[in-house]
């Protein structure tokens, strides 16, 4: 059972906080009363106990009448506070000074109220000193007067007082019979959150949110939150109590968080698509950035209503930021570098997720634009990852973004080739190109340009009007098998590397022998 597992928890003796070093060593004090606190829980915790009489330490009341009087107030100041003191104990100060308050001594603290059947008593801590103890928290004297009537005004149950004793045993501090109630109502409990969660869902349908039909982590998790609402009915022991909301909490906080982050995901896939209907491709990367980072801050804040929970001073800890974020910044200036890197990727939309980009002469397509790097998928269907910061100050080349492609090209004909098969085949290409329907030929050129080594040589430089790569390669592809077939009208051949050698015999004849390589005469 979930309650077994926290009743445990607390039980565990937590260790009296230690005391602040300083110029004479403090005394520690053994009963863990150094704070209004941690006076108070180790209270709760030596009353579950069943040691009273030691309990009765935690009282302003004289030692004498601690082992007769003292016993009896301490089991009435336990059975109002189960009853009736709903103020979590993480609220009281666990500083060893208490909490300065308005109409109260420096040396004392309001702990928060004690409310029974109509009747309201203030719990008062004071500090005092204890002989080797040094300064302790007790409850005052005030405090204690008003404890006998209140705990006269506790109801019990009827049926409580005719269950027969084995279910009155203890376990971990409570009666076996509240373990069996506490179990019992987690079904209704689980019943009424099913109810309001399905209700919460088809609301959020109407307004168009994703979420699953049924959210058993919500459901559980809000089930568990109205169990904790109704234990008090029960008399569950404030200290077990305290625990069990404790963990609850920490568990609605970690589900609130994980539903907002829900909520950023799905709403930012909107936008995704709302942007891809309109042609505004360039929010893409926008959108990836303002995601991550609205996540990044949700989990911060929840880390900090987590420290929250636990008694952290969270505005000490914003305050420091201030003098830590400098040191933060000097030991990770490459991620500040790579974030900011990010940001200004992002802004100046050079690339975008789905490019096609060269990065430092290595091409493939962007698949992910993060807060610390940005990773492509290479020709070689590897991942490269860049950091921001480097990809911010290199030199990126984006091959989507191209308007029209460049086709130049050279082809060399056969030294056979005479002039006006040179001719023939300039005239075929230029009006080739002039003709095709993607060919851009305002601006192109097609000429006869030198006499290479092997070859005569024809260049060819026009662009072609398509959309992407793959259609460019297609139409240049077109285009090559139909110079291929105006070169075989003019009768000539493409060139291939060759070399001519004569060599000569005693008399004034000549052989000629070819021979790969260029023409040699010995």
């Amino acid at each position: 059972m979930i309650l077994l597992c926290f009743a445990a928890m607390g039980s565990v003796a937590q260790a009296p906080a230690p005391a602040v070093p300083a110029a004479e060593e403090k005394p520690l004090d053994p009963l863990g009363r150094l704070s209004p606190r941690s006076s108070l829980t180790n209270f709760l915790k030596t009353a579950g106990a069943g040691k009273y009489d030691r309990a009765a330490q935690y009282l302003d009341m004289p030692a004498s009448q601690q082992a007769t009087r003292g016993v009896a107030l301490a089991k009435q100041l336990q059975a109002v506070m189960n009853n009736g003191y709903l103020r979590p104990l993480s609220e009281i100060s666990d500083r060893e000074q208490g909490r300065d308050e308005e109409g109260l001594p420096s040396d004392q603290e309001n702990a928060g109220d004690i409310a029974i059947n109509g009747e309201t008593v203030s719990l008062i801590m004071v500090r005092m000193e204890r002989g080797g103890a040094g300064s302790v928290w007790l409850v005052s004297r005030e405090t204690l007067r008003e404890i006998p009537s209140l705990s006269a005004k506790i109801t019990v149950f009827s049926m409580a007082e005719s269950l027969p004793d084995e279910l009155h045993a203890q376990v971990f501090g409570m009666a076996l019979y509240q373990w069996i109630a506490a179990a019992v109502l987690l079904i209704p409990a689980l019943a009424l959150a099913w109810i309001i969660a399905k209700v919460g869902v088809r609301i959020l349908h109407r307004f168009g949110a994703e979420f699953p039909k049924t959210p058993w982590v919500v459901i559980v998790l809000l089930a568990l939150f109205l169990h904790g609402r109704i234990l008090p009915l029960l008399q569950v022991p404030l200290l077990l109590r305290s625990n069990y909301a404790r963990v609850i909490a920490v568990l609605l906080l970690a589900a609130f968080a994980w539903l907002v982050m829900r909520a950023v995901d799905a709403t930012s896939v909107m936008a995704q698509h709302r942007a891809v209907e309109r042609g505004n491709l360039s929010a893409s990367s926008w959108i990836i950035l303002v995601r991550r980072l609205l996540k990044f801050v949700v989990f911060v804040i929840a880390v900090l209503i987590l420290f929250s929970m636990f008694g952290f001073n969270v505005t000490t800890a914003l305050a420091g930021l201030g003098i830590g974020g400098i040191a933060i910044g000097f030991g990770a200036q490459k991620t500040i570098e790579n974030l900011f890197g990010g940001i200004s990727v992002a802004t100046d939309q050079v690339i975008r997720v789905g490019d096609t980009c060269d990065l430092g002469g290595r091409v493939g397509t962007i698949t992910d634009i993060g807060l610390r790097s940005t990773r492509m998928r290479t020709l070689e269907r590897t991942e490269l990852s860049v950091p921001n910061g480097v990809l911010a100050s290199m030199n990126v080349e984006n091959l989507t973004k191209r308007d029209k492609f460049l086709f130049r090209t050279t082809i060399g004909l056969l030294y056979e080739t005479t002039s006006a098969q040179v001719a023939e085949v300039v005239d075929g290409i230029r009006k080739l190109l002039e003709t095709e329907e993607k060919v851009e030929w305002p601006g192109g050129r097609v000429n006869f340009v030198s006499f290479g080594e092997n070859s005569l040589d024809v260049e060819m430089f026009v662009y072609i009007l398509a959309p992407d790569f793959n259609e460019f390669i297609r139409i240049r592809e077109d285009l090559l098998l139909k110079i291929m077939a105006i070169v075989e009208t003019a009768k000539t051949g493409f060139a291939f590397p060759s070399r001519t050698v004569y060599l000569k015999r005693d008399g004034s004849e000549l052989l000629q022998a070819a021979a790969p390589g260029k023409s040699d005469t010995p």
